[in-house]
């Protein structure tokens, strides 16, 4: 009997063991949701390890395997959520690339609107994973929110994403009153790696002639620049959610985007 329960006494001790070295993340002093922030490095950090495991093995790539966990974590569907008494959500296609289009119950008709460019390194998460936060900052202002699902490095690296979020921008110009929206009162935004294209396209749009001009951009911890990892704002917040965002993460980001080995 012994024999028989030891290894399996051994097991359950390294299972505990490999359990608690995943879970024991200290969070930085001052952070007011430790629950959420350790959920989301413990997130990080597995992710992390099993996406290194597989690529290494040659099962799957890195990249691959964090979109997977991230869909999954997300609950994610491909499908806009359901109608409230507060927002309607429809999905359309602009010249080929899919967007969804957020609005208000109470907006008004045509709409101030905002076209916003989802977050994730550019090379994971989606419109459908962002749904709870467009659909919040639609409520809460009344706009219009209109989010590009662009494609993904490192599949698709820059240009591409870029481009992609030009042509949609272009196209709700150039058919605001299709969807409700007054050309004389769109703004763009975006966070993360989608604050980043949210400036890159109003800088593209304000060298055109002859098109109303964006009316505000609204970047949201934008990754603006690439030469240095040593900003204070990376400084600052290296320790706050561990293995999530920092720089040695964003430095492979910006290498997935720019096509960099």
């Amino acid at each position: 009997m012994y024999c028989c329960t030891l290894p399996f006494l051994v097991g359950i001790a390294v299972a505990f063991a490999g359990l608690s070295y995943v879970m024991y993340i200290p969070i930085k002093e001052g952070i007011v949701d430790t629950f959420q922030a350790r959920t989301v490095a413990t997130s990080a950090r597995v992710m992390g390890i099993v996406g290194g495991v597989t690529e290494g093995l040659g099962i799957a790539k890195y990249v691959t395997m964090i979109r997977l966990f991230s869909t999954h974590l997300a609950m994610s569907d491909n499908k806009p959520p359901p109608d409230t008494d507060e927002l309607k959500v429809e999905d359309y296609t602009f010249d080929d690339i899919p967007v969804r289009l957020y609005r208000p119950t109470n907006a008004t008709d045509p709409s101030p609107s905002v076209i916003y460019i989802h977050g994730g390194g550019w090379t994971i998460l989606s419109v459908d994973t962002y749904d709870d936060v467009v659909s919040e900052f639609a409520v809460r202002s009344g706009y219009v929110f209109i989010s590009i699902e662009y494609p993904l490095a490192p599949d698709n690296p820059f240009p591409v994403p870029f481009e992609t979020c030009v042509k949609a921008a272009l196209h709700v110009f150039t058919h605001a009153e299709t969807y409700g929206v007054d050309p004389q009162k769109i703004a763009i935004a975006g966070d993360s790696a989608g604050g980043n294209l949210a400036a890159a396209v109003a800088l593209k749009l304000s060298e055109l002639k002859d098109m109303p001009r964006l009316s505000f951009q609204w970047l949201i911890y934008p990754a603006t620049q690439a030469f240095s990892f040593k900003t204070p704002s990376y400084i600052s917040n290296e320790d706050a959610v561990p293995y999530f965002l920092q720089r040695e993460s964003m430095a492979g980001y910006w290498c997935y985007y720019m096509n960099i080995n």
